[in-house]
């Protein structure tokens, strides 16, 4: 049976109305529509407002509400249970996930590093684990800091260059990974090379290294100190520096990137091997 777990819930609605909700664990579900909603999401939410509306909520949004005439509403939700609960894992396609952003200059940049673990056409990104398979590999895959998820649950995914250059996308659909171009648009608005790791800093210690200098993040941008890894699948330098790809080659085997330094104002720009893993920024598309 595909639904792990039914729980009941009391909530209150802007009309001070109190409704009974529904949640569902529904991580083995995929490509339902009931009512012209599809279970792409992990958890799902319903709700029976009264006897003739029902209002499907996912992730704290309202993704549709039905109505009709639902008197027996008992019923209702089991057979709702029973469709959910025979569904099977048809689709590839991942989850809708949402990016806080920030508006810099002209564009649009994610304020966290990206964490997806397939592409945007649904194929599964590989982790890799082994050093000695990080190594030989030509195609995309992603590690965490030293293979700890509780590093990925702060700094996000590291991947290598084949992953940010693989035609099935990285970046979720209306983002993209940033050109060195794009890179050099926000490092001058920003005041030039010299000055502008300052401003995209986070402030403080708890994840920098003491003294962070300079750090201001005025920005918004929020850089975090998450390392990288290099073409051994070998992990350095968390809390010292922080490295973000660009979709930009820079040789036959080596990409240009950016980094900032805990102890610097300025921005480095560089050009690592394709086989090195860091972290990746997204930028959103011109409307």
């Amino acid at each position: 049976m595909a639904i792990l777990s039914v729980a009941s819930k009391t909530i209150k609605t802007q009309s001070n109305s109190i409704s009974t909700a529904f949640q569902f664990n529904c991580s083995q579900i995929h490509n339902i529509h009931f009512a012209s909603l599809s279970c792409y999401s992990r958890v799902f939410y319903f709700f029976i407002i009264t006897n003739k509306v029902i209002i499907f909520v996912s992730n704290n949004t309202i993704i549709k509400a039905v109505k009709g005439n639902f008197m027996k509403k008992a019923l209702l939700i089991l057979v709702i249970i029973s469709i959910f609960s025979s569904c099977k894992d048809q689709t590839t396609e991942p989850p809708v996930v949402q990016y806080a952003y920030v508006t810099i200059g002209s564009q649009v940049w994610t304020t966290r590093n990206l964490d997806v673990d397939k592409y945007r056409n649904g194929d599964s990104i590989p982790e890799v684990k082994d050093p000695k398979e990080w190594y030989y590999l030509k195609t995309g895959a992603w590690c965490y800091y030293k293979n700890d998820p509780a590093m990925g649950a702060i700094y996000g995914k590291i991947y290598n260059w084949y992953a940010v250059n693989d035609p099935r996308g990285l970046a979720p659909s209306g983002w993209h990974i940033p050109s060195d171009d794009e890179w050099t648009t926000l490092i001058t608005y920003l005041g030039g090379q010299s000055v502008a790791g300052g401003k995209l800093k986070e402030t403080s210690t708890s994840h920098w290294k003491s003294p962070n200098k300079f750090a201001t993040n005025e920005s918004g941008f929020s850089a975090l100190p998450g390392g990288y890894c290099d073409y051994l699948g070998i992990s350095y330098n968390i809390g010292d520096y922080g490295y973000w790809w660009s979709s930009t080659e820079g040789s036959n085997n080596g990409a240009w990137n950016r980094y900032v330094y805990y102890y610097y104002a300025s921005v480095y720009r560089s050009n690592f091997g394709k086989d090195y893993g860091f972290y990746v920024r997204c930028v959103r598309d011109s409307i």
